[in-house]
This record gives C-alpha cells, structure tokens and sequence, in this order.
C-alpha cells in the first residue's frame, strides 16, 4: 500500500536523482525503479538483489538465476502486470532500448528511466511491460 503523500515523495525522488549518472548496482534502472517504490511504499523488491552486482555481467547472470529475463523477474516479484495503456504514476513500466530492457517509473503521460548522465524520459505508451504498484 502506498505511503500518504506518495505522489509528494515520488516526485521529490525523482529530483533527487535527476542527475545521477547510471552506475551499475547504486544507480541502474533496476535500483533506480526499486528505489521508486521504496520510497512510495516502503517495500523493497531489490533487497536481494542489493550488493550482488557492481557490472552489467553480474547483473544478466542474476536476471537470469531469478526468471530467466528481465520482464519474468519483475513478473516474480511484482504481483500485477498490466497494459502499459493502463500505467499510472508510480507504476513500474519497462522499455525495450537498444541495449536491452530498462525498468522505470510512470509519471503519467511520461516513465523516467536511469541514463548514463540522469534520467531520461520515455512516452509511457512507448513501454512494452508494466506492473501495477499498490
């Protein structure tokens, strides 16, 4: 269940990492979408993961281990997957990019993804997956 004000705190995460270069394992679309959702609903679903990866080799072999591909981790670990048509703000949407699956947070029209130099942002209607948070 969400936080009071999660809309609030949703939106001052967001500024707070809005120019925080990608670093995998801190600051990643993985963390950078689990840091989201802790923040609105104080459950993390990265705890596992935490501390496991510092490299985008480490970070395949534990997609892997835990679904097989991105969108089936997420699927193990987030309970409703919906129609990226229906995303709301605070919702977790994955884009195909040319590097392969970015997870992000929906911000209405709009997801924010982790980038090399901030955030980036995406139509949400551009997004393949979404999973609806509570």
């Amino acid at each position: 269940m969400r936080y009071e004000a999660w809309d609030i705190k949703l939106m001052a995460f967001i500024e707070t990492r809005a120019n925080m270069p990608f670093k995998w394992g801190e600051h990643d679309c993985c963390l950078f979408a689990a840091d989201a959702v802790l923040e609105i609903t104080g459950i993390d679903y990265a705890e596992k993961f935490r501390g496991k990866y510092a490299d985008m080799e480490n970070a395949t072999k534990l997609i892997k281990q835990n679904g097989g591909n991105m969108s089936e981790m997420i699927n193990g670990l987030l309970e409703t997957p919906i129609k990226p048509a229906l995303a709301q703000r605070g919702d977790v949407v994955m884009y195909e990019t040319e590097d392969g699956p970015a997870l992000g947070i929906c911000t209405g029209v709009n997801a924010v993804f982790a980038a090399p130099t901030g955030l980036n942002t995406r139509p949400t209607l551009d997004c393949q997956y979404a999973w609806r948070i509570a």
